[in-house]
C-alpha cells in the first residue's frame, strides 16, 4: 500500500459524509487530482458548485501544518489580484478533520475554495503580455504575505527551495542516466555553484515558492490571449531569498515557448516594473532560476523511476527541452540583460 493510493468508492462516500457533517458540504461527485504529497479532489456539491478537498497523510509536523494554514489567513487579509484559495472552517471552527480510509491509512481533511481556471501547463503557449503579468504578479506575492516573516522560524523548509538548488539536483540526479541529460545538469550545478555562496546575502521574504505552470490558472481569451485568473497551493510558500519568487516564475514560463530566454526575460520585465531588484539579486537570478527548473527535471526523472510514473512524466515534459535552450544563455548575458530593464514606476 502507498499513501497515495486511490481510495476506494466506498472511502469517497464516507468522507462526502465528513463533509456533510463538519463542513456543510454536500460533495455529489469526486474527481482526483494530481499530488505530490496529498491526496486531492475536486468535489462537485449538489448545488453545482465545486470544493477543493485536501487530504495530508499522518503524521504531519504540526508547525508545518499550522504554517501553511497561516498562508492563506493572510491571503485572506491581503488578497492578492488574482483567485487564491479560501479556508473552509469546520462548524467547530477548526481548519481539518481526521479520515480514516477503509485500508487503515490516516489522514486530515481540509477544505477550501475551488479556484476557476485551466493551468497555463495545459494551456500551452503564452504571449509576452501573459508573461509581464506573471512577474508582476510575483513582485505582488511576497509583499501580500510580508506579515508572515516574523513567524517563520524554519517551518516548511523543503526539497523544492530555490536555494537548495544544488542539493536537490545531486540527491536525485542518479535516475539521469542519459548521456545528453546529465551533461546539462551538470552545467546548471558549475553555474549554480558560483552563486551559492551570494544567495546568504540576499533580501529575504516569504514567497509562494512554486508559481509553476500547473499552479496558475488563466483563462485564454477569443482573441488567442491569456490572462491569469488564480494561483493554487501555497503548501511550499516559505520565508527564503525573494528573488526565488521570481526565478521559479520566469523558469517555467519559459517551457513550452519557441524561444526560452525571451520568454524568460518578459517575467522579468513584468516583475523589475513594480519592484527594484539589487546588483546582487540581478548577478544571481539567471543560474538560480535555471538550477530550480533542473531540479524539476531531476527530481521527476527519480519519482518516476519509483512510482507514480504518469504524474511524473507530466510534470517534467516540457522541462528539458527548456533546459537546454536556457543553457545556451551565458549567466553574464542574462545578467546584462536584466540590468538594463528600465526601474520601477514610483
Amino acid at each position: 500500500m502507498h499513501v497515495l493510493d486511490p481510495l476506494t468508492a466506498a472511502d469517497e462516500r464516507a468522507l462526502a459524509a465528513v463533509l456533510d457533517e463538519h463542513f456543510d458540504v454536500e460533495a455529489v461527485h469526486w474527481q482526483r487530482l494530481g499530488g505530490e504529497l496529498d491526496i486531492n479532489y475536486r468535489a462537485t456539491l449538489a448545488d453545482g458548485g465545486a470544493r477543493f478537498v485536501r487530504l495530508s497523510p499522518t503524521p504531519l509536523d504540526e508547525a508545518t501544518f499550522a504554517w501553511q494554514n497561516a498562508v492563506l489567513e493572510q491571503l485572506e487579509e491581503r488578497p492578492l489580484p488574482v483567485a487564491t484559495p479560501v479556508l473552509q472552517r469546520a462548524a467547530d471552527g477548526s481548519v481539518a478533520k481526521p479520515f480514516v480510509a477503509r485500508d487503515g491509512r490516516a489522514l486530515r481533511a481540509r477544505v477550501t475554495s475551488w479556484v476557476a481556471g485551466t493551468s497555463v501547463a495545459e494551456l500551452g503557449g503564452t504571449d509576452a503580455a501573459y508573461r509581464r503579468s506573471l512577474g508582476a504578479l510575483a513582485a505582488e506575492v511576497p509583499r501580500s504575505l510580508h506579515s508572515l516573516a516574523e513567524r517563520h522560524d524554519g517551518q516548511n523548509l523543503h526539497h523544492w527551495m530555490a536555494d537548495r538548488a544544488g542539493d536537490s539536483i545531486r540527491s536525485t540526479w542518479d535516475a539521469v542516466i542519459d548521456p545528453a541529460r546529465r551533461a546539462l545538469l551538470e552545467e546548471v550545478l558549475r553555474r549554480f555553484d558560483v552563486i551559492e555562496p551570494k544567495l546568504s546575502t540576499l533580501p529575504r521574504a516569504v514567497v509562494h515558492q512554486d508559481l509553476h505552470d500547473f499552479n496558475l490558472l488563466a483563462e485564454r481569451r477569443q482573441d488567442g490571449a491569456v490572462s491569469i485568473m488564480g494561483i493554487v497551493d501555497f503548501n511550499d510558500a516559505v520565508a527564503t531569498v525573494r528573488i526565488a519568487e521570481l526565478a521559479v516564475a520566469a523558469a517555467y514560463a519559459a517551457l513550452r515557448q519557441g524561444d526560452a530566454f525571451a520568454a524568460f526575460a518578459d517575467v522579468v520585465s513584468g516583475y523589475v516594473a513594480h519592484c527594484s531588484l539589487t546588483a546582487e539579486e540581478i548577478e544571481v537570478l539567471y543560474p538560480l532560476a535555471v538550477a530550480r527548473l533542473a531540479v524539476n527535471a531531476s527530481t521527476w526523472t527519480h519519482r518516476g523511476r519509483e512510482g507514480n510514473r504518469a504524474y511524473a512524466e507530466a510534470r517534467m515534459a516540457a522541462t528539458w527541452p527548456a533546459l537546454e535552450q536556457l543553457l545556451r544563455v551565458a549567466p553574464a548575458e542574462a545578467a546584462a540583460r536584466f540590468a538594463a530593464e528600465p526601474l520601477p514606476e514610483r
